[in-house]
């Protein structure tokens, strides 16, 4: 893993390292190689819903903008 990623990775917050680790963690049950939005998207749904509310309200409602 880059220096730079691991840097960002460090830098998040505890909850969005939760998610971000079960959002691999779902990838990864599914044969998946890599951490798609999707993934991400589901995790937050399931464990912080009020930020989906809030990306939705930044992505003006289209939820297209958010995958």
């Amino acid at each position: 893993m880059s220096s730079n990623l691991k840097q960002i990775i460090n830098n998040l917050s505890l909850q969005a390292r939760e998610c971000l680790d079960s959002a691999a963690s779902l990838a990864i049950s599914h044969t998946h190689h890599e951490i798609e939005n999707e993934h991400l998207l589901l995790m937050l749904l399931e464990k912080q819903t009020h930020l989906v509310e809030q990306l939705c309200y930044h992505a003006n409602g289209d939820a297209l903008k958010l995958l």
